[in-house]
């Protein structure tokens, strides 16, 4: 499988008709993750796609519905909108960030081991 980047800095891989992010290489800080990118849809947040990049906030796009393990540990994150189309967050997605409140959907059935650092509220909705 290729790796590819976009001109926004995300790099990613095609799976089954829809998009994996994998890498991010860009300088903003804060991020809002593409729906789609060339037409497929971005359905899966990669192992350690966004790893200690001193990121400060995130949106998460409808279309995603897996963050993998480690997927936005070690950045600096004050905020991050899960939507509702997530499944599953598994182990240490968002472990050593600066979040203190986080909402998570009802949609999500699955959060894996230290998902989030244990300073932080997890309000279910």
């Amino acid at each position: 499988m290729k790796n590819l980047f976009n001109e926004n800095g995300f790099g990613y891989r095609i799976e089954n008709d829809s998009i994996t992010i994998i890498d991010y290489n860009h300088d903003s800080k804060n991020i809002i993750i593409p729906e789609k990118i060339n037409g497929l849809p971005v359905k899966t947040i990669g192992n350690g796609a966004f790893y200690d990049n001193e990121l400060t906030s995130v949106i998460i796009p409808d279309s995603v519905k897996t963050i993998d393990d480690d997927a936005f540990a070690y950045n600096k994150l004050t905020s991050v909108i899960i939507p509702d189309s997530v499944k599953t967050i598994d182990d240490y997605a968002f472990a050593d960030n600066q979040l203190t409140n986080v909402v998570i959907p009802n949609s999500v059935k699955t959060i894996g081991e230290n998902a989030f650092d244990k300073s932080v509220k997890i309000i279910r909705e």
